[in-house]
């Protein structure tokens, strides 16, 4: 349900369930919610994965679907599949940035610096000196790892 959806359904629950005054509303909840919801960038494609997951949190709710089930499980459908369409476009940026030579060369690069420092043991002078290293870097160890993985080098 979208924002004026939702507005409708709170003026009509009023005036069946609180004799038109102001009691307790689970449309007027929603509302609030929707209201209230924290700014996430939308700009990237993360950022607008979390803003459908919100949209499917507030309008496919389980009180939203004791009015109109058949359209808010078709809605929840078409959110999941832009989600599913959002997901493969992060992971096709990230092969974009990640690609196997460069993953190659950071790995080579971290582990040339873990090598000659002999930082392999995990004591906590060592993993000091590894993170004042990484904060230097213009990428993160997960992202590493997580190409390491993709392409299995």
């Amino acid at each position: 349900m979208n924002y004026q959806e939702l507005t409708k359904k709170a003026r009509e629950y009023d005036e069946i369930n609180n004799d038109g005054g102001e009691g307790y509303n689970p449309y007027t909840e929603k509302l609030e919610m929707l209201e209230n919801e924290v700014d996430v960038k939308p700009e990237t494609t993360k950022g607008k994965i979390d803003k459908l997951y919100k949209r499917i949190e507030v309008e496919c709710g389980s009180i939203v679907r004791e009015w109109d089930s058949e359209n808010v499980d078709k809605l929840q459908a078409d959110l999941y599949k832009e989600i599913e369409e959002l997901e493969a476009q992060k992971d096709m940026e990230f092969k974009a940035i990640w690609t196997a030579e460069i993953t190659k060369s950071r790995r080579a690069e971290y582990n040339n610096f873990i090598i000659s420092n002999n930082l392999q043991k995990q004591t906590p002078e060592n993993l000091r000196k590894i993170y004042e290293y990484t904060q230097t870097l213009s990428w993160v160890v997960n992202d590493l790892k997580k190409a390491v993985k993709l392409y299995n080098n």
